[in-house]
């Protein structure tokens, strides 16, 4: 009943049955009651409740509406919020490591003290243990970059490396002093017998404690890619925008002298142009001088012809007398 309570207040807010004049009222998100972690998208308090990693219920309010209110602010993601919740979700990932590694190291001591009553080898399975520790750190590194065909292959070696100890136990009768092989999960911390039955590995498996930290370790790793990817965007934007500022500048020097080889230029022109007037004026002069000859030629050939009708005439008038 109480889970139902919780889940609903979740969903549609702690304040849904609060007056909206109530000083109760969670007036904004900004509001030092509201959580943060939830706001940014997951509060870690919700995750190992009733598990070995249980952080105790979240002393803020979670609210729905109050989340997609800062979702919808323009001071969305300005406020410093991802940042202290990253940071907070990596101080979990680092003490659960520890917890790891410790968990780790007390197997081992284990192990060894159960050995060192037998006839085994110790040097040699210390030897195998440390090369399947080795190769389940390289499976946590590739996993977490998504090389899932190199996970597999280094599984099957760490498989035929786990079968290589049981073998070197069994030849020495140390299994029945050792007792059930253990090891720990490099996920959550928890405790598991190798080689359990798969019913007992799938529990694990979909069980809040791995479940939880496996989703803080994507989560950290997906903003992480998500705020590089975001700065690498902003920078090419303010590169792109001063390149488009920017202008060639010229020294002094480059200055001078360019100014005076446009004033060369306009002088070059100007004789150009002058040029270009003169022959202008000589070919209108030769134009007028040659139509002047063709009319004094087409007036003396007139004049000609006019002397000649005219002697012709007198002749004429002569002969007739």
């Amino acid at each position: 009943m109480d889970a139902n309570r919780a889940l609903v207040a979740e969903l549609l807010g702690k304040n849904r049955n609060v007056a909206p004049n109530s000083k109760d009222k969670l007036a904004h998100w900004s509001d030092r009651k509201v959580c943060k972690p939830f706001l940014c998208g997951l509060c870690p308090h919700t995750l190992f409740t009733n598990t070995k990693q249980d952080l105790g219920p979240c002393r803020f309010e979670h609210d729905q509406g109050l989340k997609t209110d800062y979702e919808k602010s323009s001071k969305y993601k300005k406020m410093g919020y991802e940042e202290d919740w990253i940071a907070g979700l990596e101080r979990l990932v680092k003490e659960i490591d520890w917890q790891i590694q410790k968990a780790k190291q007390r197997i081992k001591e284990q192990e060894t003290l159960q050995l060192s009553e037998t006839g085994v080898d110790q040097e040699k399975v210390r030897d195998v243990t440390n090369q399947i520790d080795e190769l389940l750190e390289k499976v946590e590194r590739l996993g977490n970059e998504g090389k899932i065909d190199e996970v597999e292959s280094l599984m099957r070696s760490v498989d035929l490396l786990k079968k290589q100890k049981e073998a070197i136990l069994n030849a020495s009768g140390a299994t029945a002093v050792v007792g059930k092989q253990m090891e720990v999960c490099d996920i959550c911390s928890a405790t598991l017998v190798v080689g359990d039955i798969q019913a007992r590995v799938d529990a694990h498996l979909q069980g809040k404690q791995h479940v939880g930290f496996l989703l803080i370790r994507k989560t950290i790793k997906d903003l992480k890619e998500k705020i590089i990817e975001e700065a690498n965007s902003k920078k090419d934007e303010r590169d792109l925008k001063t390149e488009s500022k920017r202008e060639p500048r010229r020294s002094p020097e480059n200055h001078s002298r360019s100014h005076k080889d446009v004033s060369k230029n306009k002088e070059r022109e100007k004789e150009k142009e002058k040029e270009r007037s003169h022959r202008d004026r000589d070919r209108d002069r030769d134009r007028d001088r040659n139509r002047n000859q063709t009319r004094h030629r087409d007036r003396e050939r007139d004049r000609g012809a006019d002397r000649a009708r005219y002697k012709h005439s007198s002749s004429h008038r002569s002969s007739r007398h």
